[in-house]
């Protein structure tokens, strides 16, 4: 790599990582006010408090990250260029012979390590941090382990959890409600409990809860276990024929997870991706499936997703020969903004439709050869 790329790179990662920092600065300024009362009401002494303010702002960065990435690159990249033609830089380069696709070269180079860079800590380290970036600021600060749950449909059985409140570590829900399909709901429509511990399955039960302290319905207690006929499994087992239940106790068997209760959107967003591909087979989640593969391959496909911008921006600055530049790349960055919209209009659609292949494809397969003539229009103009 020769001294002119190292400068370029070095010039775009300096810029790229002030201007997403002022944007983060600004972010949290706004939100931090609408959460204050939140974060002092935990009762944690200041200094505890300062430290968890900055973890819980840290987790941040990948809820932001994801709306405005595109276009922080494209920022940055146009901010470089900016400068390099206030010092009359590009005109040096030009005037030696090196192509404008030359000197883009290095900022799609940074452009795309700083994408693959975050793909992996995405990969690696959010899915660690699922749980705390679904605490309200009051629990974070606090360390609670009693955190909020999601009603959950169970899309095989057509069961339904919900809780007061999740133990997460100890897989316990406290004051959880099951509510029950057709099939089941002889002795009533739901099961209320004082608490229910995850099973993820062993050779007596499938994976799913037992609920200690029964409280409705009462007369399920008394009776046999209950099958799905539809499914020809049974789903609910009582004490009355299964003696190691104790006399307030049921099994319910579904696959639903206390990772699936608690991150509800996160999970497709910030999960392991084999996790995600592992879902798209998984009965429980069958209704989700559409939404679950948008985001898996989406993220496969991320690195391609963040280049499209800039090579459907950055070329304008070159392409106007003779006006200025700051014109030029507001023309760029009209077109990027065009490729976003249509982004989120083919995601719209893809929602509507339940269908992803929309949402996936549409933008690469519309804007990618666009890219690419734009591109290469910049080896065949003369300088």
């Amino acid at each position: 790599m020769k001294i002119v790329d190292r400068y370029i790179i070095k010039r775009f990662l300096t810029l790229f990582i002030l201007i997403y920092v002022s944007l983060l600065c600004l972010f949290v300024v706004i939100d931090i006010s609408a959460n204050m009362s939140d974060f002092t009401s935990s009762g944690v002494s200041t200094q505890i408090l300062l430290v968890k303010i900055f973890e819980y702002y840290f987790l941040y960065f990948f809820r932001l990250v994801d709306l405005i990435f595109p276009m922080l690159l494209f920022t940055s990249a146009s901010a470089t260029l900016i400068i390099m033609s206030n010092k009359n830089e590009m005109i040096a380069l030009l005037a030696t012979g090196v192509s404008p696709a030359r000197i883009l070269t290095p900022l799609l180079i940074g452009a795309f390590g700083v994408s693959c860079a975050l793909m992996a800590v995405r990969e690696v380290w959010a899915p660690n941090q699922l749980v705390n970036m679904t605490k309200s600021p009051r629990d974070f600060v606090a360390d609670s382990d009693e955190i909020e749950v999601n009603r959950t449909l169970d899309d095989r059985t057509k069961l339904s959890v919900d809780a007061d409140k999740i133990l997460f570590a100890e897989g316990t829900l406290l004051r959880p409600k099951v509510m029950l399909n057709y099939n089941l709901n002889k002795y009533g429509s739901r099961i209320i409990a004082k608490t229910a511990v995850y099973n993820p399955g062993n050779e007596i039960y499938p994976s799913g809860w037992k609920l200690s302290g029964v409280t409705t319905p009462l007369e399920l207690l008394k009776n046999p276990s209950l099958r799905d006929v539809d499914l020809d499994e049974e789903i609910i087992s009582t004490p009355f024929d299964h003696k190691d239940l104790k006399s307030d106790e049921v099994y319910v068997a579904t696959s639903i997870t206390p990772t699936l209760m608690t991150a509800g959107e996160n999970w497709h967003s910030y999960g392991r991706l084999s996790e995600l591909f592992k879902g798209l087979k998984d009965p429980t989640v069958k209704g989700k499936v559409y939404i679950i593969a948008i985001h898996a391959y989406t993220r496969c496909l991320r690195p391609i997703t963040d280049m499209l911008p800039l090579f459907l921006g950055l070329p304008f600055a070159f392409l106007g020969k003779g006006k200025s530049i700051y014109r030029m790349l507001i023309y760029g960055a009209i077109m990027v903004s065009a490729f976003m919209i249509f982004q989120f209009a083919c995601l719209f659609v893809a929602n509507s439709c339940r269908t992803a292949a929309i949402a996936i494809w549409g933008p690469i397969l519309v804007f990618f050869p666009i890219a690419v003539n734009i591109y290469t229009d910049l080896f065949r103009k003369e300088y």
